[in-house]
């Protein structure tokens, strides 16, 4: 249901209801704006809750936060991923089991705040 919803919101159509079995759209227009904000407030408390429970979280998470900060993501096709950015001194080499451990989820955190503060700058 969920890659139906994100089909839904990109293309224009919002759900109104299941009506006697069937799938009720109408089209909509989109603000990309709220889209780009409502997505940066998504990856904020994504963030927010990263840190206050460092445990339990899937590469994935690691991955929609690496989108916003404009992190490479390398999938070597091995076991771990790779994340690299230009202002980062070093890469970060994840595996891409889950749960992933808080070690890794520390060190993603360090330095996706290297990318914060120059952000603030």
């Amino acid at each position: 249901m969920l890659l139906f919803q994100w089909f839904v919101v990109l293309f224009g159509w919002r759900i109104i209801e299941f009506y006697q079995g069937k799938l009720i759209l109408i089209p909509c227009v989109l603000s990309t704006t709220y889209s780009i904000i409502n997505f940066m407030a998504n990856v904020e408390k994504l963030l927010k809750k990263m840190r206050s429970n460092m445990l339990d979280w899937r590469i994935e998470h690691f991955e929609t936060i690496a989108n916003r900060f404009k992190v490479e993501v390398c999938k070597t096709g091995g076991s771990h991923v790779i994340f690299r950015h230009e202002q980062w001194a070093e890469s970060l080499s994840v595996p891409a089991r889950r749960p992933i451990k808080p070690i890794y989820v520390k060190q993603f955190l360090k330095l996706i705040d290297i990318l914060l503060e120059e952000e603030m700058l």
